[in-house]
């Protein structure tokens, strides 16, 4: 009795092997690459969410925290 030692089993033989490679570092440059971009937007995001002096001087007298003659004289400060 003779035994097929060929490997040929259905999965396209020795041609599997460097192609599931193939993908495999083709799929860990794209995971990097995502998690690279990522990372990126993310540090863009938190230096445009950061309000400045005059925005939130601004959003406090629209909520009545402080009156209008505070108001003034802190924006004098803050453009000066």
């Amino acid at each position: 009795m003779m035994h097929n030692w060929n490997m040929d089993w259905g999965w396209g033989g020795m041609w599997f092997g460097p192609a599931f490679m193939i993908i495999l570092v083709v799929a860990a440059i794209l995971l990097i690459a995502a998690v690279v971009r990522a990372l990126g937007s993310a540090s863009a995001s938190d230096d445009k969410a950061k309000p400045t002096a005059r925005q939130i001087l601004d959003e406090r007298f629209a909520k009545g925290e402080i009156d209008q003659e505070e108001y003034e004289s802190r924006r004098k400060l803050l453009s000066g």
